[in-house]
């Protein structure tokens, strides 16, 4: 949704760069970064699912560079302008986020069987 049909609020006209301009290239990009990380997130999930490691951590390192170009703070500072107001706990959530998915991988990895 964001990036098609959620471009800029009402405020779109008082925005400088491509933030306030609605038929912006970078809208469409957005939207395609989004649908990548989905799909490297169900990616994820299957990868670990059939126990496929290396697949995973490929998936991991796809979803996470395309969320990193997603919310690039060369594009836009805003996401980290106000951390300062966040709790605990939310802080303890979004840090339990960002290493989910490298425990995910760590275990997709199967156990050596004694012989």
């Amino acid at each position: 949704m964001w990036g098609l049909g959620l471009k800029c609020d009402d405020s779109c006209s008082s925005r400088d760069g491509w933030q306030g301009d609605p038929d912006a290239w970078q809208w469409n990009g957005l939207a395609a970064l989004g649908v990548l990380s989905f799909l490297a997130g169900a990616a994820l999930v299957l990868f670990v699912w059939r126990r496929r490691p290396l697949l995973a951590a490929a998936a991991v390192i796809v979803g996470a560079a395309a969320a990193l170009v997603m919310f690039n703070p060369l594009a836009s500072t805003e996401w980290v302008d106000h951390l300062d107001r966040r709790s605990p706990v939310e802080l303890l959530l979004l840090l339990t986020a960002a290493f989910s998915p490298l425990l995910a991988v760590l275990l997709s990895i199967e156990p050596r069987r004694p012989t």
